[in-house]
């Protein structure tokens, strides 16, 4: 990781060479490249583990029976009542088996955008489907 980021400094610094005005000295112009490097870096993978995270949440499990006694057009109708931009995601990455990149493609969104709204569309029918749960358990 530090060899990969010198060695981005070292390249932006011989790319922006031409650029260099003889105002401060030769060696603060270079630091401050190292630095602004290696910030960049750093803010990029912390966005890459985010985003991680975000796709390898573990789901709690949902009693099998709660599907079987559920239909295509119940579980279509969950999906319905998402707000818009939930559900348009969740169809096309879940249903449609769209990327996100492809996904950001079609709606004009970031790939943050597109994994935090699948996100929440997930945590949203969660809480629906446990809800339908809890009702079949006390309906018993």
């Amino acid at each position: 990781m530090a060899e990969d980021i010198l060695q981005d400094a070292l390249i932006n610094i011989l790319r922006h060479i031409i650029h260099y005005e003889e105002r401060g000295s030769f060696e603060a112009w270079m630091t401050r490249i190292v630095i602004n490097t290696a910030l960049k870096s750093f803010k990029k993978s912390a966005f890459k583990n985010e985003v991680l995270e975000l796709d390898q949440m573990p789901m709690p499990p949902i009693d099998p029976e709660v599907y079987a006694k559920m239909g295509a057009e119940e579980l279509m109708e969950l999906i319905n009542k998402l707000p818009h931009g939930f559900r348009e995601v969740f169809n096309l990455y879940s249903i449609e088996g769209y990327s996100h990149k492809e996904i950001t493609a079609l709606l004009g969104i970031s790939e943050s955008t597109s994994r935090s709204q699948l996100t929440r569309a997930r945590a949203l029918l969660r809480r629906q489907l446990d809800a339908r749960e809890l009702k079949s358990k006390t309906a018993v």
